[in-house]
């Protein structure tokens, strides 16, 4: 039951150099999840999010890729697909 409300911290695997190593969350339950870690990363950096700075990188093997422009550079991220039942 503690795991039902309990938030993963954003820790990202891969670089978020370009699409092939595009940060992804592999602790995350949802694609709904996934985005709000893309975001606690930013922030985490010192981001602040805009959603104008997000540009859709495309959507391969289950994954839709998004693109961010910040002050540190462009920013890849990998989220899957919503599931449903």
């Amino acid at each position: 039951m503690s795991n039902v409300f309990s938030e993963n911290l954003p820790a990202a695997i891969g670089d978020g150099k370009s699409k092939e190593t595009a940060f992804h969350f592999k602790n995350a339950r949802s694609s709904q999840e996934a985005m709000k870690l893309c975001y606690r990363y930013l922030e985490k950096i010192g981001y602040k999010v805009n959603l104008a700075d997000k540009q859709n990188g495309g959507v391969e093997n289950g994954y839709a890729f998004d693109i961010w422009k910040t002050d540190v550079g462009t920013i890849w991220f990998k989220i899957p697909f919503f599931q449903g039942f």
